[in-house]
C-alpha cells in the first residue's frame, strides 16, 4: 500500500472531528511499529549469528574429544545399497572411521 493509499484509507474510515490528530497519532503508530520491527528482525539475525558461531564452536570440541579418542570399540555399517559406503562408527565418541 502506498502512503497515498494509507492516508486515504485512514481518511475514510476516520468518523471523528479531530482528522489531523488521527492521522498524526496513525502514523506515529505505524512508525513505532516499524522501528519495533525493524529492531526485532536486527536482534533476531544477531542471535542467529552468535547461536551458529556456538554451534561451530561445540562441533569444534567434539572433533576435538574425538580426536583423542582410541576408537577401541567400532560398530560396522554396511552400505545397504551394495555400493562402497559402508563404514565403521566408533561407539564412545561417535566418529565416523
Amino acid at each position: 500500500m502506498t502512503d497515498k493509499e494509507l492516508y486515504k484509507h485512514l481518511i475514510d474510515e476516520y468518523k471523528g472531528d479531530d482528522l489531523a490528530g488521527h492521522l498524526a497519532h496513525q502514523m506515529q503508530h505505524i512508525r513505532e511499529t516499524k522501528a519495533s520491527i525493524a529492531s526485532i528482525k536486527k536482534e533476531k539475525q544477531m542471535e542467529m549469528e552468535r547461536h551458529e558461531k556456538a554451534m561451530k564452536d561445540l562441533d569444534a570440541k567434539i572433533k576435538g574429544v574425538q580426536g583423542i579418542c582410541r576408537h577401541l570399540a567400532r560398530t560396522y555399517y554396511p552400505d545397504p545399497s551394495g555400493n562402497n559406503d559402508s563404514y565403521y562408527e566408533c561407539d564412545h565418541c561417535g566418529r565416523s572411521l
